[in-house]
């Protein structure tokens, strides 16, 4: 407890000793800018790409971008789904790649699958059936994977209920 009181401390006073940074940083030249979009909460590295999270004419998207000049490598469309209110969206990392939602409007409203894209080029590497989802994409058999809770069918309430997964491309087994 000792330990953990004085590393708080420690990073209090850096961060108070360093109070000038911020009002560098608030002056300093941006090296690119992204404009007409909101994002939405932090972006991820995933090996040498950025994946993040914004909003764009009232619709989410999953975009890669090149950190170094900002350039857009892809983007996909994404849905929450069905997922309770007020549990953040964020990227999520397999290995290289990213996990999230990607709607399936063909099926009805919320229907979606969980991909799993290579966060370099953004092709689909794996993907779920379509489901109404309940969650997000979170790790699961020891970071291998990524898993939701779904619904399959719309049978009603708790009607096909259970957990969708896919190893990651780098983590197959034969």
């Amino acid at each position: 407890m000792r330990a953990l009181a004085a590393a708080l401390l420690t990073t209090t006073l850096l961060s108070v000793a360093d109070a000038g940074s911020v009002a560098a940083a608030s002056t300093a030249r941006a090296d690119w800018v992204t404009r007409g979009v909101q994002p939405i909460g932090q972006p991820i590295a995933v090996g040498a790409v950025v994946v993040g999270y914004l909003v764009r004419d009232r619709r989410l998207y999953a975009r890669g971008l090149r950190p170094g000049d900002g350039t857009v490598i892809w983007e996909r469309e994404i849905t929450p789904s069905r997922q309770t209110a007020g549990i953040k969206i964020l990227p999520f990392r397999v290995g290289d790649n990213v996990a999230f939602l990607e709607p399936r409007p063909e099926r009805g409203p919320h229907w979606a699958r969980m991909v799993i894209v290579d966060a370099a080029t953004g092709r689909v590497e794996q993907s779920s059936q379509p489901a109404i989802f309940r969650s997000v994409p979170e790790s699961c058999f020891g970071d291998r994977a990524a898993c939701a809770m779904a619904n399959l069918h719309t049978g009603g309430p708790g009607a096909g209920t259970g957990s969708t997964s896919r190893p990651a491309p780098s983590h197959r087994t034969t």
